[in-house]
């Protein structure tokens, strides 16, 4: 049994000239969760240094639990056994997540530590993170990120399992400049597939509007629903919100109205 301890990061950008170990395109679900274990399963197809595909079955025990205070290093326990493709392609017809695509490249960095970039697609499309695998804690503890890493993601709201499970409950919040709603003469054919694009994310997006917003437009959408209410846990405290890009002038807060408090 293996002990996973990882870190897991923001991608600020990628540098010249990176050193690329492998390139692998994973397909990815969860069949078994309780309160202790996760199954996973994946379908895993290298293109670099070689051609290769291989399919594997993990069972993970605590893999959501063993984390320090801050979520930031993550402890899991694995076992992992080769299967065929037979059985991978039975067991993901009992899948208990949305399935999750993505492009891992692995890069070797000081210390005889490799970061692993993992490009997300589908319903994550746009999503770029980066975990970098260590022997022990101390070394995870003391670890100092290369520039082209950014801030600390942890586990709590971003563990492949919690991205797995990702419904319209969960929301995306653009914080200002959104440009989704633009165009003088009313929703342009390249407005709607972006819009449509959002609309068929697993997520919902909410978005602060900047100055990259046609307000007349946003003025002339009627209301939808008022959010002085508690929905699901989450609790709004004022305002508007609108479903199917719905929104009104008296749901706008224009920079020069906000008063500074503290």
């Amino acid at each position: 049994m293996n002990k996973e301890i990882e870190r897991k990061f923001a991608v600020k950008y990628l540098p010249e000239n990176l050193n690329i170990e492998s390139i692998v395109h994973i397909k990815q679900a969860f069949i078994y969760r309780d309160k202790l274990t996760l199954i996973r399963i994946r379908d895993i197809k290298e293109s670099y240094p070689e051609d290769k595909q291989i399919y594997i079955y993990t069972l993970k025990t605590k893999g959501d639990i063993e984390y320090n205070n801050n979520y930031d290093i993550g402890k899991k326990y694995e076992i992992e056994n080769e299967i065929d493709r037979e059985l991978f392609d039975k067991l993901i017809k009992n899948k208990i997540s949305n399935i999750i695509e993505k492009t891992r490249i692995k890069i070797p960095i000081e210390n005889n530590l490799k970061v692993e970039i993992d490009i997300y697609y589908d319903y994550l499309e746009g999503l770029l993170t980066a975990e970098v695998e260590f022997p022990n804690e101390e070394l995870a503890n003391k670890f100092q990120k290369p520039a082209w890493l950014g801030e600390e993601l942890g586990y709590k709201k971003l563990s492949n399992r919690k991205l797995s499970e990702m419904t319209k409950d969960d929301y995306v919040i653009i914080c200002g400049d959104f440009g989704g709603v633009w165009n003088k003469d009313g929703e342009s054919k390249m407005e709607t597939s972006a819009l449509d694009w959002l609309d068929g994310k697993a997520f919902t997006t909410l978005f602060v509007d900047g100055n990259h917003e046609n307000f007349d437009r946003l003025y002339a959408y009627p209301v939808e629903k008022k959010i002085r209410q508690t929905a699901r846990f989450k609790k709004w405290f004022f305002g508007h919100y609108h479903d199917n890009r719905n929104v009104t002038k008296d749901e706008l807060l224009l920079w020069e109205q906000i008063i500074r408090i503290s």
